[in-house]
């Protein structure tokens, strides 16, 4: 990722030219997927900056520090596979080729947005994107849709733990639901405790989860302002912040 592999294209309303919108798109994909690491021998793919590597070897030879990507692979001998893997691959401390601002500015909210969007595509979608690609050898294909579902659980782990992974907040009947999307994607770790502090009540009310990931607190008042606590085994309490006005959901604080 960088500025110059971005392009944004203002796209006028041909009703009425002096307004339109603008679509974002990402460029260069020629060498995703581990291509860049193989056909360059850049190893160092995702563990480093390009203009770390002088520092880097600098300490190693005068530390001996072991490198972040010493010893990887081997890789298997597939058709058109690059060099990818998941086993070393942290989501924490990954790096693009280069430092890009949106990257090394990100807070914890940017992440759990970016952490959606990897949880969002399915097993069958992976697949499918993996056949567009045309891969000769089906192997190849079984490989990067295991690796790229491995690298993909971690990322939305990895996220989830730091802010409160709930989505989807209505009112409906009388009851204040959503969903928790570490539920949804089968996380695992434990059942979790969902507590709400109404503005509106002096005690906490506490719910369930059901199978499919969602939770709902019944009887709430038309208007009021709910804090949401979720507490799982071996992580921090997360709260999210949600006002509801008539009956609607007006905005949501995550914390």
């Amino acid at each position: 990722m960088k500025a110059t592999n971005t392009l944004e294209a203002w796209v006028p309303d041909p009703r009425d030219p002096s307004r339109g919108h603008v679509e974002h798109y990402l460029l260069d994909f020629g060498k995703s997927l581990g291509a860049m690491a193989r056909i360059n021998n850049r190893l160092y793919a995702g563990f480093a900056y390009n203009g770390d590597l002088q520092v880097l070897a600098v300490t190693h030879m005068t530390t001996r520090a072991r490198l972040p990507w010493a010893d990887i692979g081997p890789f298997p001998e597939l058709r058109g596979l690059g060099w990818l893997e998941s086993e070393r691959f942290d989501p924490a401390t990954w790096k693009a080729m280069y430092p890009w601002l949106p990257f090394t500015r990100a807070d914890r909210f940017d992440k759990l947005w970016g952490a959606r969007i990897v949880a969002s595509f399915t097993p069958a979608q992976i697949r499918a994107a993996l056949g567009a690609a045309r891969y000769s050898d089906p192997r190849t294909v079984d490989y990067l849709a295991r690796i790229l579902g491995e690298r993909r659980r971690k990322v939305i782990e990895r996220w989830f733990r730091e802010v409160a992974p709930l989505e989807q907040f209505e009112v409906r009947r009388r009851a204040l639901c959503f969903v928790d999307l570490w539920l949804a994607h089968g996380l695992g770790g434990g059942a979790a405790t969902y507590t709400a502090e109404l503005d509106t009540e002096t005690d906490e009310r506490r719910a369930a989860a059901r199978l499919d990931g969602t939770v709902c607190f019944a009887d709430v008042p038309a208007s009021f302002v709910a804090e949401i606590r979720v507490a799982r085994p071996g992580q921090d309490e997360l709260a999210t912040r949600v006002e509801v006005i008539a009956s609607k959901v007006t905005a949501i604080e995550r914390r």
